[in-house]
This record gives structure tokens, sequence and C-alpha cells, in this order.
């Protein structure tokens, strides 16, 4: 491949990501921002999953700050933020993010990973509200929800 455009750059990201290679794949966007490849919604979730998966809030908040700073919206990105910021223990800004004007249109890929992190940090109560409010504003919990939510039944 003599020159690469965004597609194969993307699909190398995420080909290390699914491999579990995130510093590589973090490093891999480190160079292509150096070489000014155009970043695009698709390498920002991958982006955001890596960071995720290794829990570097840094990164995350960085990121975070690039999809402000260049109002970049796309579908799922709340999903994406609240699951970093859960996984990365940053409570606060998961509940921000939740909570934010972008996120009035939730459906169960915004509310999951709400209760997922809300589980995962020991917040057991705050999983609940979180639940029965999903259930107020009439989102059907699916697989996922309820696989976050069984464990705390006991």
């Amino acid at each position: 491949m003599k020159e690469r455009d965004i597609v194969s750059w993307s699909t190398t990201v995420s080909a290390l990501v699914q491999n579990e290679l995130d510093n590589e794949a973090l490093m891999l966007v480190y160079e292509m921002k150096k070489l000014l490849v155009a970043i695009n919604d698709i390498t920002i979730t991958i982006l955001l999953v890596a960071a995720s998966n290794l829990r570097d809030r840094e990164i995350g908040k960085q990121t975070h700050a690039y999809l402000l700073r260049h109002n970049i919206q796309f579908e799922g990105m709340e999903s994406y933020l609240i699951d970093l910021y859960a996984k990365s223990n940053m409570i606060r800004e998961e509940h921000a993010i939740f909570q934010s004007n972008f996120s009035y249109d939730k459906h169960q890929t915004t509310w999951n990973p709400m209760i997922a992190g809300n589980t995962q940090n020991g917040l057991i109560e705050q999983s609940f509200v979180v639940f029965k409010e999903m259930l107020d504003q009439n989102v059907k919990p699916n697989d996922v929800t309820l696989a976050s939510i069984l464990p705390l039944c006991n």
C-alpha cells in the first residue's frame, strides 16, 4: 500500500485495538496526527475504546476535549465517553456526560454503559436509580441492561 488514506489508517488502528494492542493503536493515532492525516469519527471511536480499555484518564480527557473543541458529535459518542469515564473511575465526568444537553435522546446504548459503570464502581443504589429512570422514560431494557443489573439482586 503506497499511500494510506483515513480508511486504511482506521482499519489498522481498529485491528490493533481488537487484538488488545491498545498502546500500539494509540501510537498509530499519534503518528496519524503527526502526518496531518484527518481524523474522523471512526478513528475517534477507536481511540475512545483504546483509552477505555487502558483506563487512561489523560487520553480520554484529551479526546473528549478534542471533540468539544472541534464541535464533533456522532452516533453513540455519549456511550463511548460514559464507558471511558466509568472504567477510569471518573464518576463525576461519567454522570456529566449522561446528563449533558446532547444526551436528550437517550436509548439503550446510552443507559447501558451508565448502569454498568455505576455497577463496576460499586455504586449499587445509583445503578438502580438509573435503571428506574430508564424504565420511567419508557426505554426497554435489553440483555446488556439485565446483565448489569442482575448481579446486584442477590
